[in-house]
């Protein structure tokens, strides 16, 4: 069965860096081998990242924005490098909500909507996005 797990909110709450935590976490594990990556020291910074766990080729797409093409960039990588699990993020709705949908209707992905967590207090921020990082690789050991 193959998965993308859609990251989805609205602009600036914390999709990109989550992802980024969660990459970092796949990537310390040694026994995993990143296969393409551009991702940077800065948790902000939207990144791709393929990499082979357990023999499963997982990407992880933090580029959400209505303009940039969530259709495409996931289609591509998933062509080169046969996906069988994607992490992406996308907005609430609109554009990217139907990338997504269409890519999963087309490449029979299975599809798993989560969001970030919102939380007032900005110093917790970063901890919450951590923790959804978590979550989201017991999303993997689930599936």
């Amino acid at each position: 069965m193959k998965y993308i797990i859609a990251l989805y909110q609205s602009a600036n709450k914390g999709k990109t860096e989550t992802l980024w935590h969660l990459a970092q976490i796949l990537i310390s594990d040694k026994t995993n081998t990143v296969m393409f990556s551009t991702i940077s020291n800065n948790p902000n910074i939207d990144f791709t990242l393929v990499i082979k766990v357990k023999g499963i080729i997982i990407l992880i797409e933090s580029q959400g924005d209505p303009t940039t093409n969530v259709y495409g960039r996931i289609s591509k990588y998933y062509a080169t490098y046969h996906v069988s699990i994607i992490f992406c993020a996308t907005r609430t709705g609109g554009q990217t909500v139907w990338d997504v949908d269409k890519f999963a209707s087309e490449h029979e992905f299975q599809t798993i909507w989560t969001s970030t967590y919102q939380i007032g207090d900005k110093n917790k921020h970063k901890a919450f996005n951590e923790l959804k990082a978590k979550h989201l690789l017991e999303i993997l050991n689930c599936i």
